[in-house]
């Protein structure tokens, strides 16, 4: 497939992969909220399969984009913001947790659609929180599967609070980072305000050389225009007195 018309396109081998995790969210849901813990983990494993050979696939076949990611990251989101609204319903994670899950998505698909093509900007913390997120989900499920006692729901409650805290933090840094940007693309805007006392700055020190270039000239000038005032004052003094002694030899 052509690189060019990949980029433009979403009916792509990897993103038929990336599917497979939107259409195994109703599975995931039902599953935990009939307690089925070894249906849910199974859903759980299938979608995590597919977040990984949508990536070997699109690396593959030359189909990575944009888009690709953009629709990479919606159905890590989904998929996710679902099971962490199952857990929390059941009262297993705290129920903001599924909130901020989609908030920070929405913000990276703000972000994805500033940078256009080149797709949003990267972030580490926000790597590991969408690491983190299926985390969270998978534990619970798994351990009610194997039927043990740790980790505890308060441990897992504690866990998705901590999650919540850097969730925050990511998705401030992400609105700083999006702020600076669009400062340098806008120079009338807050973020390009030490870009504008730079380029203030940088006019000043021009016009500083400029002046200090012109100050000899300008010296010079000043220099023979008084040597011309001169030399037209001695032309004067001697016509007049040239016509004073003209006139007494004249007498």
């Amino acid at each position: 497939m052509d690189t060019m018309q990949v980029r433009g396109s979403w009916l792509t081998r990897a993103n038929a992969l990336t599917g497979v995790r939107f259409a195994a969210v109703p599975a995931l849901v039902v599953a935990i909220h009939a307690d089925a813990a070894w249906a849910a983990t199974a859903v759980f494993a299938l979608a995590v399969a597919s977040d990984v050979a949508d990536g070997i696939v699109a690396r593959r076949f030359g189909e990575q984009s944009g888009l690709g990611r953009l629709i990479d990251h919606a159905a890590d989101a989904v998929f996710v913001t679902a099971g962490a609204a199952a857990l929390a319903h059941a009262r297993v994670l705290p129920p903001l947790l599924p909130t901020l899950i989609a908030a920070s998505f929405l913000q990276y698909a703000l972000d994805a659609k500033i940078a256009k093509a080149s797709g949003p900007r990267p972030s580490t913390l926000g790597r590991w929180n969408g690491i983190a997120y299926y985390v969270i989900v998978a534990i619970p499920i798994v351990r009610n599967a194997l039927g043990v006692d740790w980790p505890g729901p308060a441990l897992v409650m504690a866990l998705g609070w901590l999650l919540i805290g850097s969730t925050l933090v990511s998705m401030g840094e992400r609105m700083v980072g999006s702020r600076i940007r669009a400062g340098f693309r806008n120079p009338g805007s807050l973020g390009a305000q030490p870009q504008n006392g730079v380029a203030r700055r940088c006019k000043r020190i021009r016009r500083i050389r400029q002046l200090t270039k012109e100050l000899p000239v300008r010296a010079l000038q000043e220099e023979q225009a008084d040597r011309r005032v001169e030399e037209d004052e001695e032309v004067v003094l001697d016509k007049a007195e040239c016509g004073h002694l003209g006139g007494v030899v004249r007498k």
